[in-house]
């Protein structure tokens, strides 16, 4: 008999290894359409990522009233510049010696 974590494993697994390809896909995707179709979806993703801001902000200045919350606003586009380009380089480096150990 299968139990529910070997389920789970096989779960953990298989989003492990779709899950950089899926970005890789997604990321190609944004870019060819951006491209040849225009700044439309462009422009829906950065519409979306400061309307998800403020929904995430909307809160925490309700309750203190501080305006600076609204810089978080910006962590969307800080992690589209810096962290989606280093899990790519991350991904097509995992195999060299030169990232190094602990």
């Amino acid at each position: 008999m299968i139990r529910a974590r070997n389920w789970y494993f096989a779960y953990c697994l298989l989003i492990g290894v779709t899950l950089p390809f899926l970005l890789l896909f997604g990321l190609g995707y944004a870019f060819y359409h951006t491209v040849i179709g225009g700044f439309e979806i462009a422009g829906a993703y950065i519409m979306t990522v400061l309307a998800m801001g403020l929904l995430r902000t909307g809160y925490a200045i309700a309750r203190t009233g501080e305006l600076a919350f609204l810089l978080l606003c910006l962590y969307g586009f800080v992690h589209l510049v810096c962290v989606v380009p280093l899990r790519v380089i991350a991904l097509f480096t995992l195999t060299h010696t030169q990232w190094g150990t602990r």
